[in-house]
């Protein structure tokens, strides 16, 4: 095993495309910043082969006492795993860090036998689901028809709807378990900083100036190692007293309908809900890759 370099990116970008073509379709429409991840991380190591090419990979890089951990290896060298992983893990211990925390971002069968081998615990999973716009007819859903007796405003992102957007936010997700939402001002920023929100593609439904439902979009700026562009239904939620009128639907499609300039719409949805899973495959959504985080304490 060696340090990964900067010079190392384009291997790196390489290897990451042969391990989703072997694992599926990847969740995310966008190749990390390799460049970044090495000069940024506390630790790295590469593995190359006999013919010189980088066949595995993992880097460590530090947030609050955790250290995050992100590894690739090739399809063909899946036996390195256990070797980066145990250098992690030894790694993490000279760091002082309390938790090593894993994030995989196309879980197998296999990855998920492997961290629990060692003692990791999965901490978090969603599905991550898709829609290919060639698919997309541009249905005639108006979150206007919805049954109510006010027609409902809509309205897209702004300075002056944003925390509007955030209690519709908290609201919907408040029935989640364990759930701890972040400040209005940490979840406002969060999306604007984004270089690639759509403030135009962020809607948020409205009876009576009392918010009822939000979806926030993204729309990748460069395309993914296939040469593909995605938007992202970042988050999407529904109050809980306005719930089962088909907002939700409506307020996806709607912002659907404005990214025609992509080839896929890409949306996550947490492993422990069924409901919101069976209602995106209903629409067409097509399961395409599970996210996953798993931690180890290091007492």
């Amino acid at each position: 095993m060696r340090p990964l370099t900067p010079h190392d990116a384009p291997a790196l970008l390489a290897l990451q495309q042969a391990c989703y073509a072997a694992d599926g379709y990847y969740a995310i429409p966008l190749e990390w910043n390799f460049e970044h991840a090495i000069t940024e991380s506390v630790a790295t190591r590469g593995i190359n082969n006999h013919d010189d090419q980088l066949i595995a990979a993992a880097w460590l890089k530090e947030s609050g006492g955790i250290l995050h951990l992100r590894m690739l290896a090739h399809p063909d060298y899946r036996a390195f795993e256990p070797t980066l992983l145990e250098w992690a893990e030894s790694t993490a211990r000279e760091h002082h860090a309390t938790i090593l925390r894993i994030h995989d971002q196309a879980l197998t069968d296999s990855a998920d036998a492997l961290y629990t081998s060692h003692g990791f615990t999965r901490i978090f999973a969603e599905d991550v689901l898709c829609f290919a716009l060639r698919d997309f007819d541009s249905p005639r859903h108006d979150a206007n028809a919805e049954g109510s007796e006010n027609a409902l405003d809509i309205r897209i992102w702004s300075p002056e709807t944003a925390p509007q957007f955030y209690a519709a936010y908290r609201s919907a997700f408040s029935t989640r378990p364990n759930f701890n939402p972040p400040s209005q001002d940490e979840w406002i920023a969060d999306h604007q900083d984004d270089e690639d929100f759509r403030a135009d593609l962020s809607y948020l439904a409205l009876e009576n100036d009392a918010p009822l439902g939000f979806v926030v979009s993204v729309v990748s700026t460069t395309r993914n190692v296939w040469g593909k562009r995605g938007g992202w239904i970042d988050q999407v939620g529904v109050i809980p007293s306005a719930r089962g009128k088909n907002l939700a639907t409506c307020l996806i499609f709607q912002a659907m309908n404005g990214m025609q300039d992509v080839d896929h719409v890409l949306l996550h949805v947490n492993v422990n809900n069924p409901a919101a899973l069976r209602l995106y495959r209903h629409l067409g959504f097509k399961a395409v890759g599970r996210r996953a985080r798993y931690e180890k304490a290091l007492t």
